[in-house]
């Protein structure tokens, strides 16, 4: 997978902390590569920022990912990186809310901080197919108890 203009979605006060831990994003990959998608997985990917885990969904396999994200900035560099990985037409992005998505979608994923996955969890929730899967990270460890309790019963 390219990526292009990754730490312009970061804020300069994190940018090192991203761009060092990029190869724990790496990591995420090999998740996704565990969940053995498929043709027929549709992918969520919330809080897509440069559309990374969009994009490696659809080429591990997803039929289609779409990434939603806040900042504006998100939908030029997401846009970017589809085209130079090839999966234009699989990988779509907006910033519309989450209440608004047409779904469901067999796996949701979201990789930002545990605070706004609480506030999310509901609608979070609400996107997953019967039988899909939800994967969250951006917590810490001494968070997932509240995370796991706010996204139950799932």
């Amino acid at each position: 997978i390219r990526l292009e203009n990754v730490s312009k979605m970061y804020g300069t006060d994190t940018l090192a902390v991203r761009d060092a831990s990029f190869d724990i994003a790496k990591g995420e990959f090999v998740f996704l590569a565990a969940l053995g998608l498929g043709e027929d997985d549709t992918v969520l990917d919330v809080g897509t920022g440069s559309g990374v885990l969009a994009i490696s969904a659809v080429c591990r396999g997803a039929r289609s990912a779409h990434g939603t994200d806040i900042n504006p900035a998100s939908l030029g560099i997401v846009a970017l990186n589809v085209g130079f990985n090839g999966v234009d037409g699989r990988v779509t992005v907006g910033m519309e809310p989450l209440d608004q998505l047409v779904g469901p979608y067999s796996i949701v994923v979201a990789n930002i901080l545990a605070v706004v996955l609480r506030e999310l969890a509901p609608d979070l929730v609400a996107r997953v197919a019967p039988g899909g899967r939800l994967v969250l990270a951006g917590a810490l460890g001494h968070q997932a108890a509240g995370l796991v309790a706010a996204v139950h019963p799932l």
